[in-house]
């Protein structure tokens, strides 16, 4: 058993002893033993110890009781730990509330487990609810504490119809080298700088968006820039920094970011082509003429591709089965590619969605508060506590529940092709090869299908073919006297108007496994809709309970064979885990 003795002496400090060891007091009781009734003997006089020492005894008994929890001199003693709500008793919590709280309702709703928020834990954190009163935050601690229900937002400004409101958008881009191939990615949401002669930063830029594409015989890197300073050069060297303090270092294209017209000529129409007539080192610029008068005069050229490694203005014609020949113009080369502006939104077109302004609901100063509670229950103590002045509120039911079940669901992923006929261009109705891989185990196509440089059996104006059962792969030319998808006498191709070079050749369908499209059959008897819908890569399934859901009865586990587990979180229908081939 522990035995605690207290001793008190006459001048001493209390000091408590628990089996011998002396034990530190705690603050509070150590206040309460050193109160009054310790000091009556060294008080009073002399003679009323010697004479009346039973006088002295109820005046010493009477202070102790005094002393004791809960009376005037134990209360009075204590009354700064009572002023600390962590220390306080429950009778005076109360009082708190009414000082700190005062329009914070008194009734908690309780949570899913029942339990109820602690009113002295409310109190010591009130400080930081009143800091951010007012913005979004304050209203998700109020419904969340006070009610226990989500809240959602919505403000009706962002609906209303404002003239010329819509975000216009206006891209601009640099053109690099790609020597650090896919680390280029990086990039993105970091500062690229061009480096002067000096080592020094002379220009800088913000990439926001970071796209890679081949253009024979180059791997380019295309850099969307925000807030640019300075002049960004072609040749020059740029430069980006990451956390670690490495860097990537990559050089800037030339590229066409206009083209000026010299002489308008007569008789041209809209969609007519750009001819550069000479492209020097560059590659893969293409513009058409997009806006003429009702004399057929050119007005306007629009940009389908801005190319690359264009160091130098370069002169250009027009072709035009219409034109008189006269129209002629430059090229202008530069380092930062302008895309044509667009709207993001429809924001400020009268056909938008948007409404008009109506002082009440479509306002500035209006929000929407969406619960699952009724608005008339909270709005008093809303307005009290955390609604800004000037504002009208409105509230919307929000229907919403969390729902459980034991049922085992999986999930599939599938991606899906939406075949272009211009990625199965060599193909004919009778042809049942891969001309991807073919019966040699060739690639016949690996850079694409570009008809005018070929090579075998081609001229300008026909489709050339490469037999299937052939080893002499297509390959496109160096573009040296044309672009790249550069076919027959139009000079210009559908992939040029998707912003493409060339098409790249896909494979055979019937190599895929599709159980729609037999193997080995003609691409004349594959039929249109699961053509046009091809799936791509492999077929994933998602396991839920793996524990419950065994193999074979449930085969998306995977298999046992062969050592396998039932705990395989995913398989492939089609018997393998990589990707199908395009």
């Amino acid at each position: 058993m522990t035995l605690t003795l207290l001793l008190r002496g006459d001048t001493a400090p209390p000091l408590i002893y628990d089996n011998g060891e002396l034990i530190p007091l705690p603050s509070r009781t150590k206040r309460i033993l050193e109160g009054i009734s310790p000091l009556i003997q060294s008080q009073v006089p002399d003679f009323l110890n010697s004479d009346h020492p039973n006088f002295v005894a109820f005046l010493e008994a009477y202070y102790e009781w005094m002393e004791i929890q809960g009376n005037a001199v134990e209360r009075t003693l204590l009354l700064n730990d009572y002023y600390d709500i962590e220390k306080t008793i429950d009778e005076f919590v109360e009082s708190f509330e009414d000082k700190y709280m005062k329009n914070i309702p008194r009734l908690f709703e309780t949570d899913a487990e029942g339990n109820v928020l602690n009113r002295k834990t409310l109190l010591t954190r009130i400080k930081d609810f009143y800091a951010v009163k007012g913005s979004e935050k304050s209203f998700e601690f109020f419904f969340h504490t006070f009610y226990d229900s989500i809240v959602e937002f919505y403000y009706p400004r962002i609906d209303i119809l404002e003239s010329s409101g819509g975000k216009w958008i206006e891209k601009k881009s640099i053109r690099v080298t790609s020597n650090n191939g896919t680390t280029n990615f990086a990039a993105k949401g970091r500062v690229v700088n061009m480096i002067g002669a000096d080592g020094t930063s002379v220009a800088t830029a913000n990439v926001v968006d970071v796209f890679q594409f081949e253009v024979y015989p180059y791997t380019v890197t295309e850099f969307f820039l925000e807030n640019i300073q300075g002049d960004f050069l072609s040749g020059q060297p740029v430069r980006v920094y990451f956390d670690d303090g490495s860097y990537i270092d990559e050089t800037i294209f030339g590229l066409f970011d206009r083209f000026d017209i010299t002489s308008e000529g007569f008789n041209y129409r809209i969609n007519d082509f750009i001819t550069i007539l000479d492209e020097s080192s560059g590659i893969g610029a293409s513009a058409k003429v997009s806006r003429v008068d009702d004399k057929g005069r050119i007005k306007q050229i629009a940009i389908l591709n801005h190319g690359i490694n264009y160091v130098t203005d370069a002169p250009f014609a027009v072709e035009s089965e219409t034109g008189d020949g006269t129209a002629t113009g430059f090229a202008r080369a530069s380092a930062i590619a302008i895309y044509d502006g667009f709207y993001y939104d429809d924001g400020g077109k009268p056909s938008s969605r948007k409404k008009i302004h109506d002082g009440d609901y479509y306002q500035r100063f209006s929000y929407v508060l969406k619960t699952n509670l009724s608005l008339q229950k909270y709005q008093k103590a809303l307005k009290a506590l955390v609604h800004p002045a000037g504002f009208k509120v409105f509230g919307d039911v929000l229907l919403s529940e969390n729902k459980k079940s034991e049922l085992p669901f999986h999930s599939q992923v599938q991606r899906q092709e939406i075949s272009i006929i211009g990625n199965y261009t060599p193909y004919t109705f009778g042809t049942t090869q891969d001309l991807r891989n073919n019966s040699e185990d060739t690639d016949l196509y690996p850079d694409g299908y570009a008809p005018g440089y070929t090579g075998v059996g081609s001229n300008s104006a026909t489709n050339a073919t490469v037999p299937e059962g052939g080893s002499v792969a297509h390959i496109v030319g160096t573009g040296s006297t044309g672009p790249l998808g550069t076919a027959g006498a139009e000079g210009y191709t559908a992939a040029q108007s998707l912003n493409l070079d060339f098409f790249p050749i896909y494979h055979h369908p019937n190599i895929r496994g599709i159980y729609e499209i037999a193997s080995g059959v003609s691409f004349g008897v594959i039929e249109l809709r699961p053509f046009f819908y091809l799936p791509v890569g492999s077929d994933f399934h998602s396991n839920p309970t793996y524990s419950t859901w065994t193999s074979p009865q449930f085969p998306y586990l995977g298999s046992t064979v062969d050592g396998g587990t039932h705990d395989e979180y995913y398989s492939v229908s089609y018997g393998t885990t990589s990707e199908s081939p395009n």
